[in-house]
């Protein structure tokens, strides 16, 4: 029971007493007990009066004050103190007990804390004095106050170096701590946790060592710990340490009492520098280049990783004895280099040096070095660490990558690289040297059939007759596979490259055996002359390899000196390749029709298109010139895709102007199907121009559906879903032409003219083919057009075999869009209405034209473009006649017949030699491969006089063939 309560029962019961003794005796007993009470009691009357304080003494002593320096206490205290005393003083005249602790302001400065107590003391069921008990407790306040100050000086210290304080009464199983404990942990600061409650944020895998280590606490064991546990919180895995000490009671352990700290940033820390150390020492060890420190000074390692071992050939420990031995093993003839660069470090350089070693095992191995220098703060070098790396291997291969920048790998011979530089080393001197291109010929059967490994040891025999055949001062190289360059130096006679060209013919020819298989070759050889023949590396190459393309023209196994015969193809070729990526631009491209005719009626009923190239300095050219080209550099799809526009746009140009519409088919290549997007290109032209697909034919070859992958049949499918027409152009040429039906069936079918030539000649089997492939076509329900009619037999055959469609120049060759035109406003076309060949080649003629016996050799020559002379080379021709005028003449090459090219005419005729220059006029093509022009001459005095000369002499050769005119 408090001392209050106590004081109060003891006051009370003087008042039951007051009645029986009376109030002069009641207070004198009164006045003897409070004086024994250790606090102050003042008594009150209910209109706040003071009857009486039992220890005046004592309050003065508490307040500062005597009652003559003061009448009023309430200055001793703030206005708020006052109020709630006055509270007090009301709620004890209602009977109610009420206690306050309250701050004084001493007159001497100081401050005090009193406890007051408002006690009324009832009689008669009233309150008949109000007591007031006054307790000093400043000792106590300052020393909770100190108490709560050092407590939060505790817990910000906790805090600040994670730090929490418990303890733990064992036999109650409680568990009191610090703030920072709360927070440690992770737990909410207004619930009590158990010991168990606290383990279950222990990680599992510490849980049983944890748990034993306060287990064995309860017996008497101090300890230290560390463990995780998952944050209450955030649930993150923290790293703590834990000591505990047992206090004793009774000689039992009755409590624990201990700190923890989270060590989880240190412990973090320390992984990562465990696993950084672990890392580095895993590297270092298992590296190939070796690492080391050496102390600058006295030379001593500090550190040599395990790499040093391979590269050195030295066990790591020897290295720590004999920090010298290193030294010992660079090569003699580096060690001055070597140590011309240490000197560097001294420097403060950090040094990179290449160097041999020449290890234990006599092995020597070449090393790459990087020493690197370190200073203290005084700037002095004290330590160096190095890093070296064992790079034979890479030596090695360099070496051997500049050997086969310059020879080639399985002759030894030197390649084209050294080739060149030879050259160029030769042209300089300017003195006379001849050029060899041989090649071996069919070589390429024995890497096809024999196998490559049998084909590179022939070389090697090869390579070596080869070396013995080229003369003192000489040179010999391997320019591909099968062909090599020699260079002979001329000393006097270009006869001895000849001759010298014989042996190594015979040389090659003598067989040989190559793994049980016998040999027998032989060499084709063009020979360049220098300068003569080029007096550049690249000019000499060029001309001993057509020198060499000659030789093999001329059945293989001979040699040929250059000469400038090898025509302007070349030339032609580089120049069509270059305009026809501009061409679609320049709108040099044209849309040619071919009618395909109805046999019956002769009446139109589909066309063919066909492109030509009206070059703007070359004139026409022919498709069989840049249609191949076009392939090689892929143009072909550019220029497919205009040719599908352009034939689009005719359909809805014709559509608009109320011109009859027939099928047209156009020429696909398989590259185009086997590109993705064909049958989109097509849906969008189909709706762009507004038109119908099934006027759209697409002509594919047989050999390129027989050769094609699946992709381009589900090309085709695609395109004949979207209403285009699928035709096989060529058929009958292929070696399954009937698998190419099986494997796609086709909406029409084209048979190849080269049946057709021949059905005017008595050949059962073309014609046979023909009514064959006339048959299946019924019997499949394909439509079947015969190509290259060309004469009245042709369709007379073909009419009489119920061919229905036809395509050829007895009706009509490819024609203007224009004219195709006009074609279509008649009903039938007969062979009247054909376009008459002849008088698109012929031209009114002033002069007599005789036809020669039999064609006469001649060469044709480009002297020049625009008035501008070039240098090309002379082209073969056959003249057929000649007049005063001009010439005809054949030729393999499709020549451009343009006004702006001078052309130069060479013949001998009658034993006169004529050189005139000229132009072209006109030209007709006879079949694929052979072409015929007229020519005017550039007539002067000369040239009439010989030409003149030359018809005369003519009749007698004639031997009475007649005069024609031309």
């Amino acid at each position: 029971m408090r001392w209050n309560e106590i004081r109060i029962n003891i006051i009370n019961q003087f008042l039951r007493k007051r009645n029986d003794i009376g109030n002069q005796q009641f207070f004198s007993e009164y006045a003897k007990v409070t004086t024994y009470f250790p606090k102050i009691v003042i008594v009150c009357s209910t209109d706040r009066q003071i009857i009486s304080i039992n220890n005046e003494t004592e309050l003065v002593k508490l307040l500062g004050y005597t009652p003559k320096q003061t009448t009023d206490f309430k200055k001793l205290f703030s206005n708020e103190v006052n109020q709630m005393l006055t509270t007090a003083f009301n709620h004890a005249l209602e009977g109610r007990e009420e206690s306050h602790e309250i701050q004084l302001n001493r007159i001497d400065g100081k401050t005090s804390f009193l406890s007051v107590t408002f006690a009324p003391i009832i009689q008669n069921k009233g309150v008949h004095r109000v007591y007031i008990i006054v307790h000093n407790i400043t000792e106590q306040v300052e020393l909770k106050n100190l108490a709560y100050l050092r407590e939060k000086h505790l817990n910000y210290a906790q805090q600040i170096a994670k730090v929490g304080s418990w303890e733990y009464l064992i036999k109650e199983d409680q568990l009191f701590y610090s703030e920072y404990f709360y927070d440690l942990f992770g737990l909410e600061h207004t619930r009590h946790y158990t010991m168990d409650k606290l383990f279950k944020l222990v990680h599992p895998e510490d849980y049983e060592r944890s748990y034993k280590f306060v287990k064995e606490a309860y017996k008497g064991k101090n300890f230290r710990n560390e463990f995780r546990i998952f944050h209450g919180k955030t649930n993150e895995l923290r790293y703590i340490k834990v000591e505990a000490e047992v206090l004793h009671q009774n000689e039992n352990p009755y409590k624990l009492i201990g700190v923890v700290k989270d060590f989880t940033n240190e412990k973090l820390l320390e992984n990562a520098l465990t696993e950084a150390i672990e890392n580095y020492e895993y590297i270092f060890d298992n590296l190939s280049a070796g690492i080391w420190m050496r102390d600058y000074i006295n030379g001593n390692f500090k550190f040599a990783s395990k790499g040093l071992e391979t590269i050195l050939e030295v066990p790591i420990n020897t290295l720590y004895s004999n920090s010298n031995i290193w030294k010992e093993m660079i090569h003699p003839e580096d060690k001055a280099e070597v140590t011309q660069n240490i000197g560097r470090i001294a420097m403060g350089e950090s040094i990179q040096m290449l160097y041999r070693l020449i290890c234990p095992s006599r092995k020597t191995k070449w090393l790459l070095e990087q020493v690197v220098p370190r200073q203290n703060a005084k700037g002095e070098i004290y330590q160096i660490f190095g890093l070296v790396s064992d790079v034979t291997k890479e030596i090695e291969s360099q070496e051997r990558l500049t050997y086969l920048a310059q020879y080639d790998e399985l002759t030894g011979l030197p390649n084209l690289s050294s080739l060149n530089k030879k050259l160029d080393d030769c042209c300089k001197t300017k003195e006379a040297f001849a050029v060899l291109h041989l090649d071996i010929d069919r070589f390429h059967l024995i890497n096809d059939s024999l196998g490559y490994h049998i084909g590179d040891e022939a070389l090697k025999i090869i390579t070596n007759r080869l070396k013995e055949m080229v003369p003192h001062e000489g040179y010999l190289a391997r320019l591909n596979s099968n062909d090599f360059i020699m260079i002979i130096p001329i000393e006097g006679n270009e006869k001895v490259v000849f001759e010298l060209a014989d042996q190594i013919m015979e040389v090659i020819a003598q067989p040989f055996v190559v793994q049980d298989y016998e040999m027998n070759l032989s060499t084709s050889i063009g020979i360049a002359f220098y300068p003569i023949d080029g007096s550049q590396t690249l000019a000499l190459l060029e001309s001993a390899h057509s020198a060499l393309y000659q030789a093999k023209r001329h059945g293989k196994n001979n040699y040929q000196p250059y000469s400038n015969s090898k025509g302007s193809t070349t030339l032609r070729k580089y120049i069509l390749d270059r305009d026809m990526r501009m061409a679609i631009n320049r709108q040099e491209f044209e849309v040619y029709l071919q009618p395909q005719i109805e046999t019956q009626k002769y009446s139109i009923k589909g066309a063919e298109a066909l492109i030509r190239w009206n070059h703007r300095e070359l004139g026409m050219i022919s498709p069989g010139d840049f249609i191949p080209l076009a392939e090689e550099n892929h143009m072909i799809i550019q220029i497919t895709d205009w040719i599908i526009e352009k034939v689009c746009s005719l359909f809805k140009d014709w559509k608009e102007r109320g011109i009859p519409i027939f099928p047209i088919s156009i020429n696909v290549p398989p590259i185009r199907f086997m590109k993705y997007g064909l049958v989109d290109y097509m849906a969008k032209m189909i709706r762009e121009y507004d038109i119908s697909p099934e006027y759209i034919e697409f002509e594919i070859t047989e050999g390129s559906l027989l050769r094609s992958e699946s992709s381009v049949i589900e090309t085709l499918h695609a395109l004949r879903k979207l209403g285009v027409k699928i035709a096989i152009d060529d058929f009958g040429t292929g070696y399954s032409s009937l698998e190419s039906l099986r494997k796609f069936k086709p909406d029409t079918i084209k048979i190849d003219q080269i049946f057709i030539k021949n059905i005017h000649k008595d050949n059962s089997v073309d014609q046979g083919i023909i009514s064959s492939i006339l048959y299946l076509g019924k019997l499949l329900g394909v439509k079947i057009i015969a190509e290259g009619v060309e004469k009245n037999e042709h369709l007379t055959f073909l009419q009489q075999n119920e061919c229905l469609y036809i395509q050829g120049y007895l009706f009509s060759m490819p024609v203007p869009i224009k004219e195709y035109e006009k074609m279509l406003q008649e009903k039938v076309l007969k062979q009247d209405k054909k376009l008459k060949l002849k008088d698109l080649i012929n031209e009114k003629r002033k002069h007599f034209r005789f036809e020669l016996p039999h064609p006469v050799i001649g060469q044709m020559i480009i002297s020049g473009v625009n008035n501008e002379r070039v240098n090309t080379s002379s082209i073969p021709i056959l003249l057929e006649n000649i007049s005063l005028g001009g010439i005809k003449f054949s030729t393999n090459y499709k020549i451009p017949v343009n006004s702006n090219i001078n052309y130069k005419f060479e013949f001998n005729l009658c034993d006169i030699k004529v050189e005139a220059s000229g132009d072209l006029r006109w030209f007709e093509e006879k079949c694929s491969d052979t072409y015929c022009y007229g020519v005017k001459f550039h007539m002067n005095h000369s040239i009439e006089k010989r030409i003149e000369t030359i018809i005369r002499r003519l009749p007698v050769l004639r031997k009475g063939h007649e005069t024609s005119f031309q």
